[in-house]
């Protein structure tokens, strides 16, 4: 396996979804990784732990920005720093057991797997959810929020996610004044002003939901290596991985739960933003919807 070293850690976690991006990554590493493929980092990285804060994103770019862990996602949701959480505790105490030789490899495995979703939780609360779509009337993208209904699949657009949703009051004095304007005594005739004042004053605050077509959504996940939108479906170009393949599909792996890349029917390599390029804006697919 080729581990990120502290080097690529740095390098990557330069803003808040970056720094998440990479963390995660790292504790796909230490799940995926064999006994022998660990016992070797332990032995060529003495000064280095496989757990260490310097592998951690989030931590590398709160030393950035000299504030302390003001801008970890664990912490703003409530998840505890990465190195402070019981869970990680519970993962470095294993893995010391086992590399002394009086705990058991699977046992280390499982609190990692822990730590890796203690992670994934945390992140959830604070990552934003992006999707793209290509229009239905004008075959363009739209980037924003993904809505599936019955009729259809919809982009809220970014730009329009500012809604209003406080109750108005009622101002009895204008809508009198409504109504002796126009000359309305009918009752009906004056509910259905209010009414058309109630819809008009309420599609003020409505959202813009742009229909797209569904075979081309696709989530937002990260940035390539040089700082290019990576979606799923995207294509990519591959750089220093073990495959001989020079190109792959983002994908989704359901029963793995983490984003790969397909470079072949049933093969796929890990997703590692500093080792790929878009080189194409493929339209992206959700698993679910296949």
């Amino acid at each position: 396996m080729k581990w990120l070293t502290v080097k690529d850690v740095k390098e990557y976690a330069t803003t808040p979804e970056r720094a998440l991006f990479i963390s995660r990554k790292h504790w796909d590493q230490i799940v995926e990784a064999t006994e022998k493929e660990i016992r070797a980092f332990h032995k060529e990285n003495k000064k280095t732990s496989l757990l260490g804060a310097f592998l951690c994103g989030l931590c590398s770019y709160a030393d950035d920005c000299t504030d302390e862990c003001r801008y970890c996602f664990l912490k703003k949701s409530g998840a505890g720093c990465l190195e402070k959480s019981s869970q990680y505790n519970k993962a470095v105490n294993a893995y010391k057991a086992w590399i002394k030789g009086e705990g058991d490899f699977a046992a280390f495995k499982v609190e990692a797997c822990k730590m890796r979703k203690t992670l994934d939780a945390g992140a959830e609360n604070e990552t934003e959810r992006k999707y793209r779509g290509k229009r239905v009337d004008t075959g363009e993208w739209a980037y924003g929020y993904y809505v599936k209904a019955t009729d259809g699949a919809f982009i809220m657009e970014l730009d329009c996610y500012a809604l209003n949703f406080l109750k108005p009051e009622y101002n009895y004095q204008a809508m009198g004044c409504g109504l002796e304007d126009r000359n309305i005594t009918d009752r009906y005739q004056a509910m259905e002003h209010g009414w058309v004042g109630a819809v008009d004053t309420c599609s003020q605050n409505h959202p813009e939901f742009v229909e797209v077509r569904p075979e081309t959504v696709g989530q937002y996940i990260t940035k390539d290596k040089y700082d290019n939108d990576v979606w799923l479906g995207s294509k990519v170009k591959l750089f220093d991985v073990p495959s001989d393949a020079q190109h792959g599909i983002v994908v989704y792996e359901e029963e793995e739960a983490m984003f790969r890349i397909e470079v072949g029917t049933e093969e796929y390599v890990p997703l590692i933003p500093m080792e790929v390029e878009v080189v194409e804006e493929s339209p992206g697919l959700l698993e679910k919807d296949k």
